[in-house]
């Protein structure tokens, strides 16, 4: 049985950077393995599953098959502190523009909102309906 997930060496510095942010919450799923993504993170009333990865780290084939395979909202990738200030910001901008629940319009769906405020991972096979 595994004792330590081996997480990539910027995963400590992101998920620091997005529990710094005020009503943002992570979780490690590092110790998950079996390609389920590094971290599920809560903001606003949107979770969102993220891949913390290096600046040019790839998924491994395991991880490409997991993300295909997902069935719920995309995975994010996450390769710095840069990217994880955006996604907060992404999140924000969704409720100052109202395309968020709570504030949007009926018609507005969770697909819409993380279309319009989350960088998905390329791996991830979803169909947009």
């Amino acid at each position: 049985m595994r004792l330590r997930a081996r997480v990539d060496t910027n995963h400590q510095e992101i998920v620091r950077a997005l529990r710094q942010h005020p009503g943002c919450t992570v979780t490690s799923l590092a110790a998950m393995a079996h390609g389920v993504p590094d971290v599920m993170i809560g903001f606003r009333s949107i979770t969102v599953l993220a891949e913390i990865k290096a600046e040019k780290g790839k998924l491994n084939s395991t991880q490409e098959a997991w993300h295909q395979s997902w069935t719920g909202s995309p995975v994010v990738i996450l390769r710095s502190v840069d990217d994880a200030v955006a996604l907060i910001d992404n999140i924000n901008a969704g409720y100052k523009y109202n395309l968020l629940p709570g504030k949007a319009p009926d018609s507005t769906t969770p697909v819409d909102v993380l279309k319009q405020v989350l960088h998905v991972c390329p791996n991830c096979k979803h169909e947009w309906e």
